[in-house]
């Protein structure tokens, strides 16, 4: 019980997120767990501004989660975590690295033969970022 003083306390993190890399295209989730008397108003701040009022791709949640899907290498830098009560507030911060993902061949080449002088298509898709070039030899 608190006989004296009231209980209220400020907002304290008592887990945070780690820095961490990811390859574009990945799910990221954030996860912190504020512990404070009155509950704490927990914001996000992406290295673009505010979470709240950036993409569809980004999306925080009451539990205090951020999920950022098909992170882009535009999301990487450092997100800021605040938690605020009327008694005081808290920041954390977590780097996120994204790296651009290796090319792959997402149709991949079939050995073709052909009658010489025939035409001859050959057909290759390629996804990466930044766009990989193609030479044949």
């Amino acid at each position: 019980g608190c006989m004296l003083q009231s209980c209220d306390y400020e907002p304290v993190f008592t887990l945070t997120p780690s820095n961490r890399r990811v390859t574009a295209g990945d799910t990221i989730t954030l996860v912190v767990v504020v512990d404070a008397e009155p509950r704490a108003n927990v914001t996000w701040h992406t290295p673009n501004g505010p979470a709240e009022n950036l993409t569809p791709r980004i999306q925080v949640f009451s539990n205090n989660t951020m999920i950022i899907r098909e992170a882009e290498l535009s999301d990487s830098g450092v997100y800021t975590i605040k938690a605020s009560n009327s008694i005081g507030d808290a920041e954390t911060s977590v780097t996120i690295i994204v790296e651009g993902e290796p090319p792959k061949f997402t149709l991949p080449l079939e050995n073709t033969t052909v009658l010489t002088g025939s035409p001859f298509n050959m057909s290759v898709k390629v996804s990466g970022n930044p766009q990989p070039t193609l030479q044949f030899y």
